[in-house]
This record gives C-alpha cells, sequence and structure tokens, in this order.
C-alpha cells in the first residue's frame, strides 16, 4: 500500500524529501508546519531549493518544464516497433527497451507535475 508521504507532491516519484513551498531562503526559519510544506523527490526538491514560487501549482509548473528540459533527449527518442526491436541484437534491445521504458516514466512525471499545475494537490 502506498501512503502519501512515500509519493512526490509534484511527479509522482518515490518522496524522499520534504519540499518548503515557502523556501528557507526566503524565510530565514527552518521550520516544517503542515501548511509549509510537501513530500517531494530529491530531484524535484533539488530544482525548486531557492526557486520564489510559493504555491505547489506554481512549483509543480515551473517542474513540468524544467523536467521537459533535462530530459528532452529521452522524450524525443524514436519509437519502436516490436519488429524493429526483433531484428537488434539481444544487448541493443535492452537498451532500446530501457530507454523507452526511462521515457515512459519522464512522460508520466511530467503530466503529473501538469496535471498539479493545474488542479493542486488532490485531497
Amino acid at each position: 500500500m502506498i501512503d502519501s508521504s512515500d509519493v512526490c507532491t509534484y511527479c509522482g516519484a518515490l518522496a524522499t524529501d520534504r519540499d518548503h513551498v515557502v523556501p528557507v531562503a526566503y524565510q530565514g526559519v527552518r521550520y516544517f508546519t503542515s501548511s509549509n510544506w510537501v513530500w517531494a523527490c530529491s530531484e524535484c526538491n533539488s530544482f525548486l531549493v531557492d526557486q520564489m514560487l510559493v504555491t505547489v501549482q506554481d512549483r509543480a509548473a515551473f517542474l513540468a518544464e524544467r523536467l521537459a528540459k533535462r530530459y528532452r533527449r529521452v522524450i524525443n527518442m524514436p519509437h519502436w516497433t516490436q519488429e524493429e526491436l526483433s531484428e537488434l541484437g539481444d544487448r541493443m534491445r535492452m537498451e532500446v527497451q530501457r530507454g523507452l521504458k526511462m521515457k515512459r516514466l519522464v512522460a508520466q512525471r511530467i503530466e503529473n507535475c501538469r496535471i498539479v499545475s493545474r488542479h493542486g494537490v488532490p485531497a
């Protein structure tokens, strides 16, 4: 069973950190209250470290663009049919399949960020 503390509020990946919605750099004080932090994966949290974006929706919109930029090569990887994959050697086929899996995961993370940016965090 997945607990909400296991999932990044923004992208849906495994959450390992707490993200201050109002960054510590702008507060002057490091504290965690339920209204000031959300669960985040380490990648999203590191992208947001000093961004002056004070709503979850704004932070999610920023992350959607940042993830798309970081993983543009993965996202632009061409689609391979099963026939094309079957023509490849074992090692090459495994590499292509790994890339296609990464493409699906990244696309899902970006889409999760876009959903949160439009609708906020589900209750």
